[in-house]
């Protein structure tokens, strides 16, 4: 296969750069601080363990090990005393998991910005999802072969679909069309109609849907039993021994998990069990887009999916049915994430600001050259 750390020639100056210098941290004076936090909760006999403290491009936190289930409910009548420690009333706590975290919103909330990250981050993934920055400036950038399959969810679904944006436009400037194909399944992919990597039209028709989840479930097959006829267990090994005539990846990216989906019933179910067992073997992911409200009113079972993103939900409800947990509903908006089902003990991630006038940019200047190749070292480019 080619080398996927080649980039494309599109100008990294097409983006815009979203970040702001990060406040200097005070580190012995918020661990003293974090110390007085834990008194005041083993003072209402709240059995918990200070654990550290943590920033992130939205708040300052502090980490605690919940001991008992039953001290949450004395953590939270604590409130006005720990509104009193703190100086300030914008303080949130909330359980993730076996923790107990405490915020308090910086002054001002810092964006990373996919230029950055396109810039200087060597991205030395198969297929690249970047998710954003995690607790004390940390980068997460996943690879989608690794992860397989992905729910992304949130209670707007503009949101959501923002991740989408981010992905597909990373793609444009991390990979070949020949190394990668996209499916595309929803009204709000519109904008990406024509690009060098889909492979086929995008898809907004019901009837169309079930025939491309079909097809796509048959093609699974036929690459599975092309790599047990060559002795080998997965694509990788199929394409290094095959070489030049490699097989690309298929990412698909469906956004109608909801009452759409619901009425296909157990063909999206059926698709999704499949692909979540053996899809990562022929090469073949999936990224579904959610809005939460709609998952409540028209559920479905979505077997097999362990990894999982969850935006701002309307409530508690909506955050255990996505996550299997609570903590979304209290999340800020604008990019600000739970991960449910990722190899690190990170969860909390602020995605990364991208605009709807950044993308039209990007859009425009792809058709507009629709070349893929090598970038080119001058000055409005960028050469990893």
């Amino acid at each position: 296969m080619s080398d996927y750390k080649s980039l494309n020639s599109i100008s990294v100056q097409l983006l815009d750069n979203h970040t702001s210098p990060a406040e200097d941290e005070r580190i012995s004076e918020r661990v003293a601080l974090g110390r007085e936090i834990e008194r005041v909760f083993k003072a209402s006999r709240c059995k918990v363990l200070f654990e550290g403290i943590y920033s992130n491009a939205s708040c300052d936190g502090y980490n605690f090990l919940l001991l008992d289930n039953s001290s949450i409910k004395k953590i939270r009548l604590r409130r006005e005393k720990l509104q009193a420690l703190l100086g300030t009333d914008a303080i949130r706590i909330f359980r993730f998991n076996d923790k107990i975290l405490l915020e308090i919103p910086k002054k001002v909330r810092r964006f990373p910005s996919l230029k950055d990250i396109l810039s200087f981050e060597r991205l030395d993934k198969r297929i690249p999802l970047i998710l954003g920055e995690g607790e004390n400036g940390k980068l997460f950038v996943e690879d989608l072969t690794n992860i397989g399959n992905l729910i992304v969810g949130g209670g707007d679904k503009s949101e959501v679909l923002k991740l989408a944006d981010i992905f597909l436009s990373t793609l444009l400037y991390r990979t070949s069309k020949n190394d990668i194909k996209v499916v595309l399944i929803g009204e709000n992919f519109k904008k990406y109609e024509g690009l060098p990597f889909l492979d086929r039209p995008i898809i907004t028709d019901k009837e169309d849907v079930v025939a491309t989840l079909l097809s796509l479930r048959s093609l699974m097959h036929e690459r599975i039993d092309r790599c047990y006829s060559a002795g080998v267990g997965n694509i990788e090994m199929y394409n290094t021994l095959v070489g030049k005539d490699h097989l690309p990846y298929i990412v698909l990216l469906v956004d109608k998990l909801g009452k759409e989906i619901a009425e296909i019933g157990p063909a999206i179910t059926q698709f999704m069990s499949d692909i979540a067992l053996r899809g990562r073997f022929s090469g073949i992911f999936t990224m579904g887009f959610v809005n939460t409200a709609r998952l409540v009113k028209y559920p479905i079972k979505l077997p097999n999916i362990m990894h999982k993103i969850g935006f701002r939900t309307n409530n508690r409800e909506e955050s255990l049915l996505l996550l299997g947990d609570e903590g979304a509903e209290v999340l800020l908006g604008d990019g600000d994430m739970l991960l449910s089902g990722f190899s690190s003990t990170d969860r909390r991630v602020q995605m990364p600001l991208i605009t709807e006038d950044e993308v039209k940019r990007v859009l425009k200047e792809v058709r507009k050259k629709n070349v893929w190749g090598a970038w080119e070292e001058e000055g409005d480019y960028i050469n990893l």
